[in-house]
């Protein structure tokens, strides 16, 4: 298989688990009378107990000097943009800001060009800006953008697009160290992340104190935890082996995959999950996946060019 196959794969992978963590969110919500914000630390603190278990299997030694800088940007990055996103769904509708959410994909590609000086054709920027354009119609903002939305947006896409770049670099660093460098850089993210979610739950910043000792909520994160970090083990090696902004065009797949699988829920009667009833919100998902469909397979195109 292919070096381009094998991350076509992986992308389309990161985007169905992706999907499927998305469900899980919302079945946390639905089923809980609690904010995202318990979700958001006890999911972290889930991923990090897990790596931290997975770790040892990967390291020959511990990280060096060299690996500090790119860990502590991957995961204050992710962190960065996760805050931001669970701390705005308090006070903003999430059909409000997620459409927004792409301008992460062409803040890649000038991040792209700026650090890794890699040159992007006029037809693959133009398949940026078609892929961005998908996912706002999609889901259309309701009314006028106010300051607060597109500042989350904005910062929140900045925090993810940070955190793509790192990513390689992080990977690279471990190259020497690891016997699968991907997994090893997934777990010293993840627990880092893990220890954030634990301080954050704790001093009572993100969720109830309590929440640490309540065993329902616990199972009810455990299914968003595993689908999330099994796509990060597919993302990093994604990003690792066809690049950040191919890897994200294709993890933009996830948007096609979200309205099957919500036509899906809708039809079993999960209304709580996704409500997907009215044809208006069906053709504008089913319009924007394929203008995201169409910007993909440009993409592609402009990388023979």
């Amino acid at each position: 298989m292919g070096i381009v196959a094998a991350g076509v794969i992986l992308g389309l992978s990161t985007a169905v688990l992706q999907s499927l963590s998305y469900i899980f969110s919302r079945r946390f919500l639905s089923k809980k009378r609690t904010g995202p914000g318990s979700l958001f630390c006890l999911s972290h603190i889930h991923m990090g107990i897990i790596s931290a278990m997975l770790l040892p299997f990967f390291l020959r030694s511990l990280p060096g000097a060299d690996s500090i800088l790119p860990l502590a940007g991957t995961a204050g990055f992710y962190l960065t943009g996760q805050f931001v996103l669970f701390r705005a769904l308090n006070r903003i509708e999430s059909s409000q800001l997620t459409p927004l959410l792409g301008f992460k994909i062409p803040i890649l590609g000038m991040l792209s060009l700026i650090f890794f000086h890699t040159a992007i054709h006029p037809l693959g920027w133009v398949s940026i800006l078609l892929c961005t354009a998908g996912g706002i119609i999609m889901s259309p903002p309701r009314g006028s953008v106010n300051v607060l939305l597109l500042a989350s947006a904005l910062i929140i896409s900045a925090g993810y697009a940070g955190s793509d770049i790192c990513i390689p670099i992080l990977i690279k660093s471990l190259s020497g160290i690891s016997i699968v460098p991907v997994a090893a850089a997934v777990c010293l993210c993840y627990i880092v992340c893990g220890i954030v979610g634990l301080v954050f739950l704790l001093s009572g910043v993100m969720g109830p104190r309590n929440a640490i000792r309540d065993r329902s909520l616990h199972v009810l994160a455990l299914p968003y935890s595993a689908a999330w970090l099994a796509a990060m083990v597919c993302l990093f090696a994604c990003f690792n082996t066809i690049g950040v902004v191919f890897g994200n065009m294709l993890q933009s797949t996830r948007a096609i995959l979200s309205v099957l699988i919500g036509i899906l829920v809708t039809r079993l009667g999960f209304l709580a999950l996704e409500d997907l009833r009215s044809k208006r919100i069906i053709t504008y998902r089913f319009v924007g996946a394929s203008v995201i469909t169409a910007a993909i397979m440009l993409f592609v195109r402009s990388r023979t060019l």
